[in-house]
């Protein structure tokens, strides 16, 4: 990733990015679509404004779309191949909430697998919708182009946000910059936000019943393939 006027400090932000930006993008974004509470978007919009002082938003955008389709994946197999108990542990490290679980339900019943792509875009939706597809036992390939579509399309928002934006969040990055490790105090920031804000919605709405989700949504699908069948 070639970033103009970067500083010859190793902790400088946009010195890491210019180094390391490609990985920092395909980590932070897979580990975000695989559930756990990692910034994804902040990494795209950091990498869309870094790309208005002459980097290239195409390669982002592949590395991107590639995290996220590996994150999504993975979230999938836990579903279809976990079991009851690693699906447990699977929604304690989300912190998902009931709310999360019905309205993912909600969205399957109403749009069904077109939930995939669209799932990206609304919060809570998104961190259940794989693990839900693989347990209904939804083909791999099917979900996998249906991912690629949503991911290309999320991706690529985030980055052009994060362009459009650039003023705003580069005037930001010399306040980390006087920071010693600037960039890892960046993330970690945001990383305790959105943990804390997660924490007190689970305590407020409750853990979710992902598996008994689960078990309504078969009940509704061998409902609609009896009527089909009939």
């Amino acid at each position: 990733m070639r970033v103009i006027n970067v500083s010859d400090n190793p902790n400088d932000i946009l010195a890491l990015f210019h180094s390391y930006g490609y990985l920092i993008i395909f980590f932070g974004v897979m580990l975000d679509n695989a559930g756990l509470p990692i910034p994804g978007e902040l990494f795209l919009l950091m990498a869309g404004a870094l790309a208005a002082t002459g980097t290239d938003l195409a390669p982002s955008l592949l590395v991107a779309v590639a995290g996220a389709v590996i994150g999504d994946s993975l979230a999938y197999l836990i579903g279809r191949w976990g079991g009851r108990k690693l699906i447990d542990t699977y929604i304690n490290c989300t912190l998902c909430t009931c709310k999360c679980a019905d309205r993912a339900e909600s969205f399957f019943k109403r749009f069904g697998y077109v939930t995939i792509p669209m799932a990206r875009f609304v919060f809570g939706v998104r961190t259940l919708s794989a693990p839900l597809t693989g347990a209904l036992r939804f083909g791999y390939m099917k979900f996998l182009a249906l991912d690629l579509v949503g991911a290309a399309l999320w991706a690529a928002v985030f980055l052009l946000l994060g362009f459009a934006f650039k003023d705003g969040i580069l005037d930001l990055l010399p306040v980390f910059e006087r920071i010693r490790y600037g960039f890892v105090v960046f993330v970690l920031s945001a990383i305790v936000a959105i943990v804390g804000f997660k924490l007190i919605r689970r305590r407020i709405l409750g853990k979710p019943d992902l598996n008994g989700a689960i078990q309504r949504l078969r009940s509704i699908l061998r409902s609609k393939n009896k009527q089909l069948d009939e």
